[in-house]
């Protein structure tokens, strides 16, 4: 085995590498090396970036309170206020500071997709040419989310909520266990891997108009091939017809699978 080809592979396509062929005894050396040489590429790159200290995390309060109408739309009240208590400390803003701490405890391809998030945001080369453009995603139970999207910012976030969209996806990747409710391996929101996508796009677009009182552009979504953007427009349109059963509607949709029928008119 060669370290140094192995860390080459890594940088370029942040794809860990394939265990068989690495000793049992060195794999842990293996992964701690290449957690070192990715936390140096990013603090080397972003020395010289032009934006060198993003924004933080919304206070929890702020956070909080723009996350409620989502919580207490799609839960119960008891999951709701949980949900509250919990979530605000699950939303992360990569820093260079914390970048070490902060890809701790994610595994080496979400590693280098966090390591890319954040230079990006600071306007530093990625470490691969061929690294996609991410506002947001979700990792070992927490949200990462780029600074410049915090509040809906410009460019590829221009006009979205990715909070939104990333704290949704926790719904139902967290296991009930970790807001203190039963029963505790099963998810506060159970949405099916296929609906998993939808259901976050959304959750942010609902958040934005009720928020807002106007629904975000679908530029984004049209490059996300794991979404009909008929499925999103049917869920709009709906929930301009009736926008106080908006929430319910969408968790229909996320859990069993319903949309809206397409006689109901609006947007």
């Amino acid at each position: 085995m060669d370290v140094g080809e192995v860390i080459e592979q890594y940088l370029l396509t942040g794809e860990p590498p394939q265990w068989r062929r690495v000793p049992p005894a060195a794999r842990r050396g293996v992964e701690q090396r290449l957690r070192q040489v990715l936390v140096a590429v990013v603090r080397h790159r972003a020395a010289r970036a032009p934006r060198r200290r993003p924004r933080a995390a919304p206070e929890a309060p702020a956070l909080a309170a723009r996350i409620a109408p989502m919580l207490h739309g799609l839960l119960e009240p008891a999951q709701a206020a949980r949900a509250l208590a919990v979530l605000p400390a699950r939303l992360v803003i990569p820093q260079v500071r914390t970048f070490a701490e902060d890809i701790d405890q994610v595994g080496l391809a979400e590693a280098w997709s966090i390591a890319n998030l954040l230079l990006d945001d600071l306007g530093a080369p990625p470490i691969s040419d061929d690294t996609p453009v991410l506002d947001g995603l979700c990792a070992s139970g927490r949200a990462f989310v780029a600074a410049r999207a915090v509040d809906g910012g410009s460019g590829p976030a221009g006009g979205r909520d990715v909070v939104v969209h990333e704290l949704a996806h926790l719904l139902h990747t967290l296991p009930a266990g970790v807001f203190g409710l039963t029963p505790a391996e099963s998810p506060l929101l159970p949405v099916p891997p296929a609906r998993q996508e939808p259901f976050a796009w959304a959750a942010e677009r609902l958040s934005c108009r009720l928020r807002e009182g106007r629904w975000p552009p679908l530029d984004a979504a049209l490059h996300d091939r794991r979404v009909d953007l008929e499925v999103l427009r049917r869920l709009s349109r709906a929930a301009e017809a009736e926008p106080g059963a908006a929430w319910s509607g969408l968790r229909r949709f996320a859990v069993d699978g319903l949309l809206p029928p397409l006689s109901e008119a609006g947007r």
